[in-house]
């Protein structure tokens, strides 16, 4: 099986009125156009691999569903990443399975206070590092059919 994990990013505040030329090409090269390139580059060579299906998995986030006014660039480019995912599934399925997670706050550090409120999330708990590994080995190892999804 051929794999890939697109897992690139920039996620910092920006003022509105410092958004310019420079610091979308920065957001858009780092968080949409690598994962992009990277996908085709891969797509290249999973193409022709007899041992299907082959897998791509996206890292976007829950910023590229909902409006981040504070993160312009960062939400723009990751919900290229979630476009570009139901887009290439179609066009590689079925010998291309590529998906996409979409998380929201991740406790990486347990120690870590955060500006969220626990209580404003459905499982009253942050994402864990190890919610999202769970995954990502669920779509790798179990998943011969799921594609072109975002799951949040």
């Amino acid at each position: 099986m051929d794999l890939l994990v697109n897992n690139a990013a920039i996620f910092r505040k920006v003022d509105f009125y410092e958004i310019n030329n420079s610091l979308l090409d920065e957001f858009i090269n780092t968080n949409l156009k690598s994962v992009i390139i990277s996908t085709v580059e891969a797509a290249k060579i999973m193409k022709d691999n007899k041992d299907k299906p082959c897998k791509i998995i996206n890292i976007a986030s829950l910023g590229g569903i909902q409006n981040w006014s504070g993160y312009i660039p960062y939400s723009i480019s990751k919900a290229g990443v979630i476009k570009f995912t139901y887009l290439s599934a179609k066009r590689l399925a079925p010998d291309i399975l590529i998906n996409c997670i979409s998380p929201g706050t991740i406790n990486i550090d347990k120690s870590d206070s955060t500006r969220d409120n626990v209580d404003n999330y459905p499982m009253k708990r942050f994402c864990d590092i190890d919610d999202i590994k769970n995954l990502i080995k669920f779509l790798i190892m179990n998943n011969n059919y799921i594609t072109g999804n975002n799951f949040i």
